[in-house]
């Protein structure tokens, strides 16, 4: 697992709603969490919670959000703009946001056939925005700063994983 873990420079874990003491110890060792939103309140308040139980035990995690099946950049701004708000009034906590992922049937026919929508339709709606989610956090990390963190991150989940 460690050979793997050093080959690439971000490991990412999807993560469905709900948090457990499990998930929220595996949270605690990873300093930069992406939490995707749709525009649904369920949505926007268990990413709140999230964030909030979060940023209790990990007060250095830096949080960024990504808006998911959104109609458009209004309707993501506004939804964002929100939980900024809120987590800014209550948390005294930054949040940036990255952009948005559309409602788009690209992402479903991607899915019946088992391909990345950025491969199975790249100049779809979807992948443009997935490239400019993905340019934007790059440009607001240093590639550099961002190993070195990724290095104590293997160490942290290694442990996290062998604990069991």
């Amino acid at each position: 697992m460690k050979h793997v873990l050093y080959d690439y420079n971000y490991v990412i874990f999807d993560i469905g709603a709900g948090m457990n003491d499990e998930l929220v110890r595996l949270l605690s060792g990873i300093e930069t969490i992406i939490v995707v939103v749709t525009p649904e309140p369920t949505s926007i308040l268990d990413a709140y919670s999230a964030m909030k139980i979060i940023h209790l035990q990990v007060p250095k995690a830096k949080f960024y959000l990504l808006g998911n099946r959104m109609k458009n950049e209004k309707e993501n701004s506004i939804v964002m703009q929100r939980l900024q708000t809120v987590m800014n009034s209550f948390l005294q906590k930054d949040c940036e946001i990255l952009g948005f992922l559309p409602e788009d049937s690209t992402i479903i026919s991607a899915v019946k056939n088992q391909i990345p929508f950025l491969l199975f339709k790249p100049k779809s709606n979807a992948a443009k925005q997935m490239r400019i989610v993905t340019k934007n956090y790059l440009m607001k990390n240093d590639s550099l700063e961002q190993t070195q963190k990724e290095d104590h991150f293997i160490e942290r989940l290694q442990h996290f994983l062998l604990r069991k």
